[in-house]
């Protein structure tokens, strides 16, 4: 899809990012953010032409959605996509009636799944700063050999093989969910959950692997086997990661996590998240422009240690989760009234 077929039907266009949150630096990286109406029907009733959403990098980080990705996103209260329907008007590149109709009903899109997104990207930053501060202080020593796990040269186990022996434990694992007792709405995240992404990215628990092994009838070789490619797929994996992160970092950013032990940045996003995702809850509303971002840009700059940030994310899940018991917000979204609202929008804007 063409750049100008792109802009002609963009229908919103916003500073995202830091400038959005006022915490932008002279360093920081121009952030825009989208929203556009595909004009021609075979976008929606064919099957050959598809499109979800349009980026490029120079000479500023763009996306543009598809107005449904975008419903979809903003619906389940995806942190970088909510704040759309509440940056302030001076912050927008492109406003037309269309963007200007979803915001006037806003309020059906929040939800208490607030809590559970905006603690799950602030807990992702946690991840990456243990992450990254573990390289720093106890760096890889050497890339990681088949021999080391006692393996051969040539794999024991098919990619193949391994992706159908995968693919059998998430269904297992769907049609035992299926049979629990659990609420409507807690299916519905469960669904919406990529098992077969989560198992091939982060492996199998290795206390999992003997009830594994009983519910699949697998061998005891086949299992041993799958531990030992597993354990050597995560040290290669762990490497991989560990060079990138070298090899990519920032300058600047290196130089503040030698000075203090850790990525401050990841720290000042995950209080920005983590106060935002309580904001929600208590408020309805996404304060996008920070009342706080003289204090989130100090944290950037190391005015927290390591253990204050650990500390505070811990403290903050314990708050979250007494407001989310107290909150007025309803538990999901009205699906069936945003869904005939982007209808609508979609067929007014192709029938001009």
């Amino acid at each position: 899809m063409k750049r100008s077929y792109v802009d002609k039907n963009t229908i919103a266009l916003m500073l995202a990012g830091s400038h959005a949150y006022g915490t932008n630096t002279p360093e920081s990286d121009v952030d825009l953010r989208g929203v556009m109406i595909p004009k021609e029907k075979e976008y929606y009733m064919g099957f050959q032409t598809h499109f979800e959403q349009y980026s490029e990098s120079t000479p500023e980080d763009l996306t543009i959605y598809d107005m449904r990705k975008a419903f979809h996103l903003i619906s389940n209260c995806n942190p970088n996509m909510v704040e759309l329907l509440f940056t302030d008007e001076k912050y927008y590149r492109v406003l037309r009636p269309e963007w200007q109709k979803v915001i006037e009903y806003r309020d059906k899109f929040i939800s208490k799944k607030a809590r559970y997104t905006y603690t799950g990207y602030a807990f992702a930053q946690l991840k990456r700063i243990k992450t990254a501060r573990n390289w720093l202080l106890n760096p890889p020593k050497k890339k990681p050999e088949r021999s080391d796990f006692g393996l051969p040269e040539k794999r024991l186990v098919s990619k193949d093989e391994l992706g159908a022996f995968q693919w059998i434990l998430v269904n297992l694992i769907k049609d035992s969910l299926d049979h629990l007792n659990f609420s409507d709405s807690t299916k519905e995240e469960l669904e919406s959950i990529d098992l077969i992404g989560q198992v091939q990215s982060r492996g199998i628990p290795d206390g999992a692997f003997p009830q594994i092994q009983k519910a699949t009838g697998a061998s005891d070789e086949w299992m041993q086997i799958m531990q030992m490619e597993q354990a050597y797929n995560n040290a290669k994996r762990h490497w991989d990661a560990y060079q990138s992160w070298k090899k990519g970092r920032n300058k600047h950013r290196a130089e503040l996590e030698a000075k203090f032990g850790y990525d401050t940045k990841h720290a000042s996003h995950l209080v920005r998240l983590m106060r935002m995702g309580k904001e929600i809850l208590t408020t309805g509303k996404v304060v996008v422009y920070r009342p706080d971002r003289e204090e989130l840009l100090a944290i950037r700059n190391g005015a927290w240690s390591y253990e204050q940030v650990e500390e505070y994310a811990e403290k903050m899940q314990e708050e979250i989760a007494l407001v989310y018991r107290t909150s007025l917000l309803q538990d999901k979204p009205d699906r069936v009234f945003l869904d005939k609202l982007c209808a609508e929008i979609i067929e007014e804007y192709i029938n001009g």
